[in-house]
């Protein structure tokens, strides 16, 4: 039997020495392998924590903005006078029926005095009281106009279950269109669908590239987005482009592939006056992925709609 040599190797971590049968430069005990591993999912732990709270946060904001808003307009309504033939004469409560003395109307008889540069008095004057409904009523058409800009996302199926966090603010005016298996190019021939002549500057959000980056290599796809990008810019439209998320157990020639695509997507999308949402690669993993390592589960599908719904609000705003 053949005497088999050891060596004194130390752990390139702990330091701690150990037998081995072959002498190694780089070796790390087991401890230390599951303690790197065991700091590896803290650091994911903090990561999701930090975007639930900022999720928790924005959602707080959204609740405060409302609840103010409702205050104001009740206290508007408070204080607002009554109109002058409303006003009645109000007497200590008697049996007997009291006179009702006359009415007296708060009205404002008096035009606003005018003059041209010569000192002559204009004839059209206009009276203070249109002036206050004339500017309410320009207020009320500008707030109107920005509630109604037109509003669309469109991608794979990535973005069902997404359609309520986007369209509730204003469903009249938004629109997710899911379109199932899509790749770049089906989104590029449904773009002049989805909008109208009368869309003035309307938004547009797009998240697709998944299905493109399992069947095509990277300068096909970044070709197919630079077709995409041309049809978009003839809208006239405030256009974004939403990263490719990653996928789990589908080979790291994919994985590579979606991390290339987003680089060349920020890149290209800077140079080309886009707006790019990155969603980054770090916390997916944790729980937010469904079993195919490919759709999103029911957290991550509510993750993803806030993150969609929240750059919409912004961009409005």
């Amino acid at each position: 039997m053949a005497d088999v040599t050891t060596y004194m190797v130390s752990c390139s971590m702990c330091y701690m020495f150990t037998d081995r049968p072959e002498e190694e430069s780089n070796f790390t005990c087991q401890k230390c392998r599951l303690v790197a591993l065991l700091e590896e999912k803290v650091r994911g732990l903090e990561e999701r924590i930090a975007t639930l709270k900022l999720i928790k946060e924005n959602e707080d904001f959204l609740d405060r903005t409302e609840a103010s808003l409702l205050v104001t307009e009740g206290a508007k309504s408070v204080r607002e006078p009554p109109k002058a033939d409303e006003w009645k004469h109000v007497t200590k409560r008697s049996k007997k029926t009291m006179e009702k003395s006359p009415t007296t109307q708060l009205k404002n008889r008096y035009q606003i005095f005018v003059e041209d540069e010569d000192g002559t008095p204009k004839d059209e004057a206009i009276p203070a009281s249109k002036k206050e409904k004339g500017t309410q009523q320009q207020v009320t058409a500008k707030s109107t106009a920005k509630k109604q800009r037109r509003v669309v996302v469109v991608g794979d199926s990535l973005l069902r279950g997404t359609e309520a966090a986007i369209c509730r603010p204003d469903i009249t005016a938004r629109e997710v269109c899911c379109l199932p298996g899509a790749m770049i190019k089906d989104v590029t021939d449904r773009i002049p669908k989805l909008f109208s002549s009368k869309d003035v500057h309307p938004f547009l959000l797009i998240h697709v590239g998944t299905n493109d980056t399992a069947r095509k290599d990277l300068p096909t796809i970044c070709k197919d987005f630079e077709v995409l990008g041309k049809k978009v810019k003839e809208l006239d439209a405030q256009v974004v482009f939403s990263s490719i998320l990653p996928v789990d157990g589908h080979g790291t020639r994919r994985w590579n592939r979606i991390l290339d695509a987003n680089n060349w997507l920020r890149r290209w999308c800077r140079q080309q006056g886009f707006g790019f949402l990155d969603h980054g690669v770090n916390y997916w993993y944790d729980g937010l992925l469904a079993r195919d390592g490919l759709h999103l589960n029911k957290p991550g599908k509510h993750t993803f709609a806030r993150r969609l719904a929240t750059l919409i609000r912004r961009a409005l705003n």
